[in-house]
C-alpha cells in the first residue's frame, strides 16, 4: 500500500494488491481491500505448499528407501527423471525469479519477488542437502 499526499494534506491511500486480478466490486475500501488481501495471501501460501510438499516427499521417500532397503540401483532408476525434473523445473524458477526482479523498479515488487526467491533457494538447500544425505548413505553401504 503506498500513500501520497494531497494539495489539503490529506492522506489518500493507493490501494496495490499482491497480485492484480479484476474483482467484480471495489476493492479500494478499508474493510475490502483487507479482505483481498488475506485471501491472496491466503492463495500465495497454499500455491507454495503445494510446490514445495511434492519435492520433500520425493526426496525423503527416496532417502527413507536407500536408507532402510539398500536398494540404490533399483531407486536410481525408478526415481531417475523424476528427480531431474524437479531440480530443472527449480532451476527454471530461480531463473524466471532473477529476471523479474531484474524488470522490477519499485520496492513492493522487488520485496515480493525477493521472498519468493528466498523460499525457492530454501527448497534448493532441501533438495541439495538430501541429494548429498543419500549419496553419503550409498558411500557407508559400499
Amino acid at each position: 500500500m503506498m500513500t501520497s499526499y494531497t494539495t489539503d494534506d490529506e492522506v489518500k491511500f493507493d490501494y496495490k494488491l499482491p497480485y492484480p486480478v479484476w474483482y467484480p466490486f471495489k476493492v479500494n475500501t478499508p474493510g475490502m481491500y483487507a479482505i483481498i488481501v488475506l485471501t491472496q495471501a491466503f492463495a500465495a501460501f497454499s500455491c507454495l505448499c503445494a510446490y514445495f510438499v511434492p519435492n520433500m516427499v520425493l526426496i525423503t521417500s527416496l532417502l527413507l528407501i536407500n536408507m532402510n532397503f539398500r536398494l540404490v540401483d533399483v531407486t536410481n532408476e525408478i526415481f531417475n527423471v523424476s528427480v531431474f525434473i524437479s531440480f530443472f523445473s527449480l532451476i527454471a524458477l530461480l531463473c524466471s525469479i532473477g529476471m523479474n526482479m531484474l524488470g522490477e523498479f519499485q520496492l513492493y515488487d522487488i520485496i515480493r519477488q525477493s521472498l519468493l526467491l528466498v523460499s525457492s533457494l530454501c527448497d534448493l538447500y532441501y533438495v541439495c542437502k538430501y541429494a548429498d544425505d543419500m549419496k553419503t548413505s550409498v558411500s557407508n553401504i559400499w
